[in-house]
Formats: structure tokens, sequence, C-alpha cells
């Protein structure tokens, strides 16, 4: 059985992989942070958002530059 913690990390992981993995999630199904329950993974989805608002690549040297 898979946890609501276990979607939030596979949807981060899936951010993770690039831009438009980022803007499948985000603008497609319409993900906000605020769906989010998870305060660490709230951050890193924020983040991600924000790298791909920015038009930056989204991946995890990116992220943790950012964070």
């Amino acid at each position: 059985m898979i946890t609501q913690i276990d979607a939030e990390k596979l949807l981060v992981a899936f951010c993770l992989q690039g831009r438009d993995a980022t803007r499948l999630i985000a603008d497609t199904y319409g993900v906000s942070e605020d769906d989010i329950g998870d305060t660490g993974l709230r951050m890193i989805y924020g983040t991600c958002v924000a790298l791909y608002s920015e038009r930056k690549e989204v991946d995890a040297l990116a992220v943790q530059g950012y964070l």
C-alpha cells in the first residue's frame, strides 16, 4: 500500500528529472506547494517550481544550489 508520504516522495523525485517533468506536475496536473504535506518535500518541490518558473534547469544540483 502506498502512503501519502510515499506519493509525495515520488512526485518530488519525478520533478527532479527536469523542467518537463516539473511542468507536467505543476502546470498540467496543477499540484501546488500547499498540496505537499511534508515540510522538507514541500521546500524541495517549491524550489523545483521556482526554478522552472525562472526558466532554469531543474535537477538535484540546481535545487541544492538554490536552497
